[in-house]
């Protein structure tokens, strides 16, 4: 009814048609879980199609032209998998029209966690983030960065594995620059 506020998380993979009536909400707010874009999502959410997802996304942001209550932002959480990735997420971001994103710093399952990464991947990671030209809008992550601790890799390494071997994937095809910094072999 007009005087609903909803807030709608959801990962993209669907497209629920209580969307199309945005309009009768009081204010409606779709926030979109996306932690990586294109292959890298797609090895991420495994059995997920990326040209869906930005089909869907499409469609969410074609509802704030009937829909002036409509909010449609992003949340990206950060980790082991997508850090190295962030500044090419977020240059994807700027090309759509979405009214918000934010960070969202992992920490279970610890062996994900940026406070996980090698020394050669926390290196690897400050330098392209520092490097780039949004920087200022990687300012939170790379603070997360040069705070977090390291380890050797191996329960990351032993969890990629693990998954890649049962879904008949390899990690290190679509993200082969941090698998590569994290010691990762299939």
């Amino acid at each position: 009814s007009q005087d609903s506020i909803f807030e709608f998380v959801t990962n993209g993979t669907q497209y629920s048609d209580i969307f199309d009536q945005a309009d009768k909400f009081k204010r409606l707010t779709i926030t979109v879980s996306i932690d990586n874009i294109g292959k890298r999502f797609e090895l991420e959410r495994h059995g997920s199609s990326w040209s869906q997802v930005e089909e869907n996304i499409q469609r969410f942001i074609k509802l704030k032209k009937t829909a002036a209550n409509l909010n449609v932002g992003v949340c990206i959480t950060v980790n082991i998998q997508n850090v190295l990735y962030l500044p090419e997420i977020i240059d994807w971001l700027n090309i759509q029209n979405f009214d918000y994103y934010y960070f969202n710093i992992l920490n279970e399952p610890s062996f994900l966690s940026i406070n996980q990464l090698t020394p050669t991947a926390k290196e690897l990671v400050l330098t392209t983030l520092q490097s780039n030209k949004n920087y200022l809008k990687l300012d939170y992550v790379i603070s997360c960065v040069n705070k977090s601790e390291t380890s050797d890799g191996k329960k990351f390494c032993q969890y990629m594995k693990e998954k890649d071997l049962i879904r008949n994937e390899n990690f290190a095809d679509t993200h082969s620059e941090i698998a590569n910094a994290m010691g990762y072999k299939l």
